[in-house]
């Protein structure tokens, strides 16, 4: 095979546990999917569920370390972690809390959350980009000095 068609696992270690990670993601989907139509009236059922998986999801990247680099793990770790802090409010949707100003104040909260992980994996994008232009650029200027010489 070429090596272009290894490219879609080029962040991903070589090991079976983490060639495995895109398919378990997958699953995670569809597991919350089957949730949500097999119980459609059982709103602590399905937080219950969101929680589980995500617990499941939290420990499996913390025992594979399904990426190549530190970096991309922790990223994947502080991402779950936002799912499962994003999942508490979640409770102020059940027939446990009566009054519609909380609710609304718990889907702030949720939407506070999803804001703050986006700007925080955007701010993650843009130093790794600062990061390569700057170790790109070095690259270049060695190598223009070197064809001076």
């Amino acid at each position: 095979m070429d090596s272009e068609q290894y490219e879609l696992f080029e962040p991903y270690r070589t090991n079976k546990d983490s060639l495995m990670y895109p398919v378990i993601f997958l699953l995670r989907r569809y597991a919350m999917i089957l949730v949500l139509i097999a119980f459609p009236g059982y709103k602590f059922a399905q937080i219950l569920s969101q929680f589980f998986v995500t617990m499941c999801m939290i420990g499996y990247v913390w025992g594979s370390r399904p990426y190549d680099s530190l970096f991309l793990n922790l990223q994947e770790l502080i991402n779950e972690h936002m799912v499962l802090i994003a999942a508490y409010p979640l409770y102020c949707f059940t027939p446990w809390v009566w009054d519609m100003n909380r609710r609304i104040e718990a889907g702030w909260l949720i939407v506070f959350i999803i804001v703050f992980n986006i700007f925080f994996n955007i701010m993650l994008l843009l130093y790794q980009f600062l990061k390569q232009t700057i170790l790109n650029t070095k690259y270049w200027f060695v190598r223009r000095d070197k064809r001076k010489k």
